[in-house]
């Protein structure tokens, strides 16, 4: 998977990613806004790995719904930043359509095509 979604203009180069977990809440907050138990990682083979699945809102998405996508790697026994974005205001994003950086991705998840939006 290239990592446009988080390097389309803060990194210098493209990254290919290889994930191997789930994607998770961070926090307690983030559990009670968002529930992402429906998108799963698959594997190819051994060195393709692919995401899938729809991430459910549980709270109505508005303006200034901020969204932080953080990558991190497990390392020794314990899981290092690697990269963090901020998509600052989600329904900006959304009422862009194919204007937006994020438009391939976002459909693959469930994010409606209008905003703001219900739970």
């Amino acid at each position: 998977m290239k990592t446009h979604l988080i390097c389309s203009y803060f990194c210098p180069k493209t990254y290919l990613l290889n994930l191997d977990s789930q994607m998770e809440c961070c926090d307690a907050e983030s559990e009670g806004f968002v529930d992402v138990s429906g998108v799963t990682v698959a594997r190819f083979n051994e060195t393709i790995a692919y995401m899938y699945g729809d991430i459910k809102f549980l709270k109505d998405v508005g303006p200034d719904t901020m969204v932080e996508l953080i990558l991190q790697k497990e390392a020794s026994g314990k899981y290092e930043v690697m990269a963090t974005h901020e998509i600052c205001d989600l329904c900006e994003e959304v009422m862009k359509g194919p204007e937006s950086d994020y438009y391939a991705y976002m459909k693959y998840f469930g994010i409606p095509e209008e905003c703001p939006f219900a739970a």
